[in-house]
């Protein structure tokens, strides 16, 4: 349940915000609260009854009338405080939109196949550094958290940073024309979601909607090293091999447990975080902030503030080893770009636990083969795989030459005993899978919870 009671919405003013019919009699009724769950309904809440995969709201609506919902919205022409419309999606994406124009925040949407949660959050540290910055927590990426995270945001906030993700055509278009961006932002295009895009030309048109909602005045930030982006009229290109981009990132250093690099011409920039797909987002981050009008000092500032999203490449010890989980979903890039983190540690034994990559299609085994070279190619030590699909990175590693241990599981607690086994204090343990293999309840398991 979201609270709208300072945007003073009427249930005739909502039927007009989505573009409604009101078939009730209470028009000048006050609405304080939205939900589109019908176990949440609080005083003067309005239900929108939202068609998901296990659940459609429509089923609900009654119930919902009965526990004191005032309003419902509808495709369906029901008896009662109804307001029916075309699209309870189109209808929660309006209202959304409506208050976010009562606010006017900078906004930045953030999309792409691999590394947009990061870059968003490196955009919001950055942005914060200047404004007092809101930002999409968690998987609200979709065509419902977006929305929410629009309605979620107070009236002192002055800086949006969304994230948009994507299953198919046409929806990144839709979070676009919603949130209306000052900046988007894509990260690249990779090889998620070709199972129903069919080729990454289709997934670079499909991210490419993005533009359909950016202000006229609006600036488009994309990868200068990716094929697939180049030569987009009006873009702000970001690189690290393309001398023709405005921003080019040079002169790395890694440590342990930070990276140093410089953009342009750029005093020292210092993450706290490796890799080199953490230096690119950072200095998409970067590049916004300059943008925006900020100077170096205050931008530096804020991307040394950064800190990971929830399982998403967080490096801890534990117990005395080193845990790095990034479970939270995967792809090709982001499985190779995973290993080569673990490749920098080597006090003890370089553990790989990688699970199944899912929405491949038909490249799925030799994507999978792929990660299993780099696994060869870095130099790790013991390979866990997880899935049936999985068991094709153990394929390609030992075609690639692998000479280390390897196991194989599709049972999880038969995963959990033999990494539990396998795993000696200074070791550093790498988790990367698909969300749906929930890998982190391997490392909740380690840890004892």
């Amino acid at each position: 349940m979201i609270n709208v009671s300072k945007d003073v919405i009427t249930i005739g003013l909502l039927s007009e915000i989505t573009g409604g019919i009101y078939h009730g009699s209470d028009k000048e009724k006050l609405i304080t609260n939205i939900s589109t769950d019908s176990r949440d309904i609080g005083e003067n809440t309005v239900f929108i009854a939202l068609k998901g995969e296990i659940f459609d709201g429509h089923d609900f609506i009654e119930s919902t009338l009965e526990n004191g919902a005032v309003c419902v919205i509808s495709e369906k022409s029901l008896p009662g405080n109804v307001i029916v419309v075309e699209d309870t999606y189109k209808a929660l994406a309006d209202i959304a939109q409506f208050h976010k124009r009562k606010i006017n925040p900078l906004t930045v949407a953030v999309t792409g196949s691999v590394g947009k949660t990061t870059t968003k959050e490196f955009i919001y540290y950055v942005v914060a550094e200047k404004y007092h910055a809101f930002k999409s927590e968690g998987n609200f990426n979709n065509e419902v958290g977006v929305p929410k995270t629009m309605l979620r945001m107070g009236r002192e906030f002055k800086a949006l940073v969304l994230e948009m993700a994507m299953r198919g055509k046409g929806e990144i278009g839709k979070l676009s024309l919603c949130a209306e961006p000052d900046i988007a932002v894509i990260t690249n295009i990779g090889m998620s979601h070709i199972e129903l895009l069919g080729s990454k030309e289709n997934i670079r048109d499909a991210k490419l909607e993005i533009l359909q909602g950016l202000k006229p005045s609006g600036k488009l930030i994309l990868n200068g090293d990716d094929e697939y982006l180049k030569n987009i009229p009006n873009a702000i290109y970001v690189a690290f091999n393309n001398p023709e981009a405005k921003y080019i990132i040079h002169h790395i250093r890694k440590y342990y447990g930070y990276t140093i690099f410089s953009v342009n011409d750029t005093n020292e920039i210092r993450i706290p975080t490796i890799g080199e797909h953490n230096v690119f987002d950072a200095a998409v981050a970067y590049a916004v902030g300059r943008e925006i009008g900020m100077d170096d000092e205050q931008i530096l500032k804020g991307l040394n503030k950064f800190k990971h999203a929830a399982m998403r490449q967080n490096i801890y010890i534990y117990g005395g080893f080193t845990v790095i989980d990034d479970c939270y979903n995967a792809s090709p890039d982001s499985m190779k770009a995973a290993i080569k983190v673990l490749r920098r540690y080597n006090r003890g034994k370089k553990i790989a636990v990688l699970g199944d990559m899912l929405e491949l299609g038909t490249i799925s085994e030799e994507m999978h083969k792929q990660v299993g070279k780099a696994v060869t190619e870095n130099n790790i030590d013991v390979l866990f795989t997880f899935g049936e699909s999985a068991a094709n990175i153990a394929v390609g590693a030992l075609e690639s030459g692998f000479t280390g241990e390897i196991y194989k599981f599709n049972e999880i607690n038969d995963l959990n005993e033999k990494i539990k086994q396998t795993l000696n204090k200074g070791d550093t343990i790498l988790f990367k899978a698909s969300r749906a293999m929930k890998l982190e309840c391997t490392i909740k398991y380690l840890k004892g919870e």
